[in-house]
């Protein structure tokens, strides 16, 4: 019986590990992307987490930034389940608010947002 809880907390662990680490992929796709292609004109960039429903939450990238005198909000989100968030993003959410979660980030992606 403890020999199977133990493979059985391993397995959704791997699962969890599994698709966060693609989540990170996709932010870190994003981030490098955006800032090699506007680096000369960005202003301030975000994480955010929000939560849907059925414990859903949507992490979103906010960039900023002035063109042409007015300023732009570009945003890009992906949508994950709440338990596949590591524990310290998952704290991080507040029902009907997004959340700031830039600093997080950075030390999962291990890059400077």
């Amino acid at each position: 019986m403890v020999l199977e809880a133990i493979l059985l907390t391993v397995g959704l662990v791997g699962l969890v590990l599994a698709y966060w680490s693609q989540i990170k992929k996709w932010l870190t796709t994003i981030i490098d992307g955006v800032y090699k292609s506007l680096k000369d004109i960005i202003h301030a960039a975000d994480v955010f987490i929000q939560e849907k429903k059925d414990q859903i939450s949507e992490i979103l990238y906010k960039l900023y930034y002035k063109q042409d005198g007015k300023w732009i909000e570009e945003k890009a989100t992906e949508r994950i389940k709440n338990t596949e968030l590591p524990p310290n993003i998952r704290e991080k959410i507040v029902p009907n608010k997004e959340s700031l979660i830039t600093k997080e980030m950075e030390m999962e992606l291990e890059l400077e947002i």
